[in-house]
């Protein structure tokens, strides 16, 4: 009878092979974890686009030769000179909504808006250039700058930043309407905080309704003194005034209110 628990020709024992075997068959050690994706300096970078982006905005448009254009009448002048063609909106528009997503005033195209088609057709082009313009500059901020800001929010701010986001359509629809936050600075605000992109551009769309046609109109009225009749153009300008004044009182009587209530 064979020998099973002998060596064999090549002088391996019986429990040699089985050891071999059960080391076969044992499960592979996993591999390390793969190194992580440095994150942090990526959020850091996009952070510092960010405020290249607000500062230089802001800056061009006050201390650089381009400040000169920043002005209504210049703005104006310059779309006349085209001679109004059919062409003449679809120009307007993305200088419209570029210049104020960089950081210019936004009652600085609104009032040229008016001054350029009247009431009518100034109160729809501006109203679609200040919404896109104010959207360009949340998606911007919220690309580059919200994930920063959520990994450093603790604690209070963190609730803050989670109740003005559950609460969106009603922040911006009251910032919007009552100007607390400079135009500019309440459009990257926005997309830094939690508050949701649908919140954001329907707050913004009906904020923006009262003021852009009272800016509008009130343009409209200074162009109408220089071409109608005196009494007509009077009219005009007071009624456009009276709007801007109404408008103005009732922001800072509002402004007053909730700062008491605090």
């Amino acid at each position: 009878m064979p020998n099973y628990n002998g060596p064999n020709a090549e002088g391996e024992t019986r429990e040699d092979r089985v050891s071999e075997i059960v080391e076969s068959s044992a499960p592979l050690e996993a591999e390390p974890p793969a190194e992580k994706p440095r994150t942090g300096r990526r959020l850091g970078i996009r952070v510092v686009i960010l405020v290249v982006i607000f500062l230089g905005g802001l800056a061009t448009f006050r201390w650089t030769p381009l400040a000169e254009y920043a002005n209504p009448e210049v703005i104006a002048e310059f779309f006349r000179g085209l001679g109004s063609p059919w062409w003449s909106p679809l120009v307007f528009i993305p200088l419209y909504a570029i210049s104020v997503a960089l950081g210019m005033p936004g009652t600085i195209p609104t009032l040229a808006g008016g001054a350029i088609y009247g009431v009518a057709r100034g109160m729809l082009y501006n109203t679609i250039a200040a919404n896109l313009g104010a959207l360009a500059a949340f998606l911007v901020a919220r690309y580059l700058g919200r994930d920063f800001v959520a990994r450093i929010l603790k604690g209070k701010a963190a609730a803050l930043d989670e109740k003005i986001g559950d609460h969106g359509l009603g922040t911006i629809l009251y910032l919007r309407l009552i100007p607390l936050v400079p135009f500019n600075a309440l459009n990257f605000g926005a997309g830094l905080s939690r508050i949701s992109l649908r919140d954001y551009v329907l707050g913004s769309l009906i904020g923006m309704l009262p003021g852009t046609l009272v800016y509008t109109y009130f343009a409209d009225a200074l162009i109408r003194g220089t071409r109608e009749a005196r009494t007509e153009a009077l009219l005009h300008f007071l009624a456009a005034a009276s709007l801007l004044i109404a408008f103005t009182l009732l922001t800072a009587w509002i402004r007053r209110r909730t700062q008491k209530s605090r």
